[in-house]
């Protein structure tokens, strides 16, 4: 085991349409300053239709969709629905291009509405083939039915994720897999089942717990996954502040979050 923050790795993230712009304006300056060693592929789209303009460490590169994403939005929450499953798109796209080549391909997603209040300290084990991220328990007290789905009582949350792999092992195949399916469902996108807006961690969740060549460590969600309350207060003690955009599709989350120079911070 050692502790991420002594490993080389890639970091990444997107922002779709530009309030989303800002909040990873903001979260950049947090991930650099803590993390200056770091590799950073980040984008922001949509540009001339349907395409992210992507920083790279080779420079500025463009990067059509691989489908035609904004006909498909119409200002619905199923808009949010849509746009969190690029995440496997994007991903695999980044493991493909700058983890894999990698002595020990490792990426590490983060959202753009994330803040960093330190370096990232969790360990990553040894074992090539592993995922490391916060694991969100739903608020149920009674056990699962049979045949319930695993995601209704839990999910891992892919607001930080890291993913650890061979260039071709299990956790690129899982990456593949992960793509298609969040294609699959932004063409065809299914009624959400879940007593919560559903996106890509809960798909994530599913290809996961179905595979055993995969191991996973769930990290404590109030530490590396601190939502913000609504009156803008940081979780005590958390090392990751989520400022949870998608808060936007519930009553009331319009104008949410804050800009960025009236939210409390931890000085």
């Amino acid at each position: 085991m050692k502790p991420v923050n002594e490993l080389p790795l890639v970091a990444t993230s997107f922002a779709f349409r530009r309030d989303y712009w800002a909040e990873l304006d903001g979260m950049l300056p947090t991930l650099r300053g803590h993390h200056p060693d770091w590799t950073c592929v980040v984008g922001r789209g949509p540009h001339d239709g349907d395409a992210f303009v992507v920083t790279t460490p080779h420079g500025e590169e463009r990067w059509p969709l691989p489908l035609e994403l904004t006909p498909m939005l119409d200002g619905s929450p199923d808009d949010w629905r849509r746009i969190t499953r690029l995440k496997g798109w994007w991903v695999h796209e980044v493991w493909r291009r700058f983890a894999a080549p990698l002595d020990t391909p490792r990426l590490l997603w983060l959202d753009a509405d994330a803040r960093l209040n330190g370096p990232l300290d969790f360990e990553v084990p040894a074992e090539s083939e592993v995922v490391v991220s916060p694991w969100w328990e739903a608020p149920n007290e009674e056990p699962p039915d049979a045949g319930s789905r695993a995601t209704e009582h839990g999910t891992l949350t892919t607001g930080m994720i890291l993913f650890q792999g061979s260039p071709d092992g299990a956790i690129a195949g899982a990456l593949g897999d992960w793509r298609s399916v969040c294609l699959r469902e932004i063409a065809s996108l299914p009624p959400n089942s879940l007593s919560w807006f559903d996106g890509d961690q809960e798909l994530l969740t599913e290809l996961l717990d179905a595979r055993a060549d995969i191991g996973q460590v769930r990290l404590d969600y109030a530490k590396y996954c601190g939502e913000v309350d609504w009156a803008g207060r940081p979780r005590p003690g958390a090392l990751v502040d989520q400022w949870m955009m998608s808060r936007r599709m519930y009553p009331g989350g319009e104008g949410w979050p804050p800009p960025e120079h009236e939210r409390n911070t931890r000085g």
